[in-house]
């Protein structure tokens, strides 16, 4: 008899725990996180235009950490698009401009963004070089394992973005594009 009771002490408690619980996280207007149950975060390393247009500028973002590397790379590339931080530096990437998919064959990563990326492109030869580059650095920095990028639209090999740089090959990293400061929100 003690048993039951025992038992019955225990079971109604986490019974009532759990309903609580259900309910407040089926309720919208209300934030409730569990602490053990948030994700990590980590730190990436994303390149925006400079105002001048004339160099990528290094801002670090906090973007939730995945397993999965390739899903990974596609949250960076998302953060990327959403813009910078800073009103002192400018976005790359035509905001309405989706990741596809990103993919993986041995040491380059093909990025797979939909057709956003070259219609809603502001063009210039500067512009199209920062959108290239930014997209590169962002990746081979925060992803060792990448050295080239190929960019695609939609998915199939574009001769340009904008009209003046050939993207029908992989790029590499170019860090000669990126402004080098003291300050080391500038590196």
């Amino acid at each position: 008899m003690k048993i039951k009771k025992l038992s019955f002490l225990i079971i109604i408690p986490l019974i009532l725990l759990g309903l609580i619980i259900f309910f407040f996280t089926q309720r919208e207007d209300i934030k409730f996180q569990i602490p053990f149950f948030k994700p990590k975060e980590i730190k990436v390393k994303l390149y925006f235009s400079s105002k001048d247009a004339n160099s990528l500028v290094l801002e670090e973002h906090r973007i939730p950490r995945l397993a999965d590397p390739l899903l990974q790379a596609k949250e960076v590339l998302n953060e990327l698009i959403k813009g910078p931080e800073s009103k002192d530096l400018f976005p790359t990437i035509p905001e309405e401009t989706q990741v596809r998919a990103v993919y993986l064959y041995e040491d380059t990563a093909y990025v797979d963004f939909s057709a956003d990326l070259t219609t809603k492109h502001p063009g210039g030869s500067c512009g199209e070089i920062q959108t290239i580059f930014s997209i590169v650095n962002t990746l081979t920095i925060n992803f060792p394992k990448i050295k080239y990028v190929q960019i695609l639209v939609e998915g199939k090999e574009v001769e340009t973005i904008a009209g003046h740089i050939d993207t029908t090959m992989p790029f590499k990293q170019n860090l000669s594009l990126i402004y080098q400061h003291k300050n080391k929100k500038y590196q």
